[in-house]
């Protein structure tokens, strides 16, 4: 097996564990306190990371409006991405929030139709009905005259952190920044944030040694580790071939968080996330479809 496909896969597994783990360190855990101390870890480890990549050129190299503008964006990326999650996370199993935050690339397509004029199509019309589908599904159980029994807080608080992840990566397309800098700054950003939310709301930052193994593998494994060799993957191999194995995470996510928190197997879950990652699929035929066309012309 070609070493991308390795570094992609061990990405993905780092990515599937997100839900089960943040679910558990929020049993006991503040939200404030896991989303501080988690990009607190990351942004030192990426700190680390491009100083030993000989990357500080780079960041010394940024202009105080880049400074303001990707501070910006990795507060609404990793900020307002995650504190949406987590409480999404408090309020629905650790399943329900991950196949409904898995719209993120389905809102991506969209801000990018809008921020970069990218054409609307027939296609991502559809793609964004089966997507809605999936996430009506997952919210009713299959059962549209239960809709009274809808956590509908725990549900939009896991859509609005996809519509803030799709924005934010509509916006990084756009300004193009390097990522191995770029991601040290919005983590940092992200760190500044909740470590004021933190204050602010007096949340206690003692940690027992499992919460402090669980903010760990949050920090350095999930966020800094995993996007770096996300990243390896990406420049080494096909890209479409590789991104195509992002899809695991949620089915893995589903798999984890029934052996790690023992939730039971839902069959409307998968059912919504199956219709979220049609959606997903039909997206990518519009693609490959307009890549086809664009080299028969030339």
């Amino acid at each position: 097996m070609k070493k991308e496909y390795l570094y992609a896969g061990a990405a993905v597994i780092c990515w599937g564990s997100v839900a089960p783990i943040t679910k558990l360190l929020l049993g006991d855990m503040a939200n404030q306190t896991v989303l501080f101390l988690m990009t607190a870890v990351a942004a030192a480890s990426l700190l680390l990371y491009n100083a030993v990549r000989g990357n500080m050129k780079k960041l010394r190299s940024l202009r105080p409006a880049d400074y303001l503008r990707m501070s910006a964006m990795g507060v609404l990326g990793f900020f307002v991405y995650n504190a949406a999650y987590f409480f999404g996370l408090t309020r629905l199993s650790a399943q329900d929030a991950c196949v409904i935050n898995y719209l993120w690339p389905l809102m991506t397509v969209i801000f990018s139709c809008i921020i970069l004029r990218e054409r609307f199509t027939i296609f991502k019309l559809s793609a964004a009905v089966l997507s809605l589908a999936g996430v009506v599904i997952v919210a009713t159980k299959g059962d549209l005259s239960g809709i009274a029994g809808i956590d509908f807080t725990g549900v939009l608080s896991c859509l609005a952190a996809a519509v803030s992840y799709g924005l934010f990566s509509a916006l990084n397309k756009k300004y193009d920044y390097d990522q191995e800098a770029a991601m040290f700054v919005y983590f940092t950003a992200t760190a500044a944030v909740s470590g004021v939310w933190c204050l602010l709301s007096g949340a206690s930052l003692s940690l027992t040694a499992f919460q402090a193994g669980g903010v760990l593998w949050m920090g350095v494994v999930v966020s800094a580790f995993g996007y770096l060799i996300w990243c390896l993957a990406v420049n080494r191999g096909d890209t479409a071939k590789i991104s195509n194995l992002a899809y695991i995470t949620p089915f893995l996510a589903m798999i984890l968080s029934c052996l790690i928190l023992k939730e039971p197997f839902d069959f409307h879950t998968l059912l919504g996330l199956l219709l979220i990652i049609a959606g997903i699929a039909v997206q990518m035929r519009d693609r490959g479809i307009r890549t086809e066309n664009a080299a028969h012309i030339q």
